[in-house]
């Protein structure tokens, strides 16, 4: 899968490469998505990935203190 080093990234490349990073960031990727997101990280021009801005990436919640914890057993 590895292309022409030189080769840009187009935008529908870019957008994959973000996603993969963000997932990479929760977890490790299968093989064929790691494959993928090397060879588009090597002909990516910028030395960091942009945070994607198509995906929704849950975060944890924080716990709030709002008061007593009742059980409802």
């Amino acid at each position: 899968m590895v292309r022409d080093m030189s080769q840009r990234l187009t935008a529908e490349e870019d957008a994959v490469l973000r996603r993969l990073h963000a997932l990479a960031e929760m977890g490790v990727l299968s093989e064929a998505a790691a494959l993928m997101y090397e060879d588009l990280r090597a002909r990516d021009r910028r030395t960091a990935v942009r945070p994607v801005s198509d995906v929704v990436i849950p975060r944890q919640a924080e716990p709030r203190d709002v008061g007593p914890v009742v059980s409802r057993n």
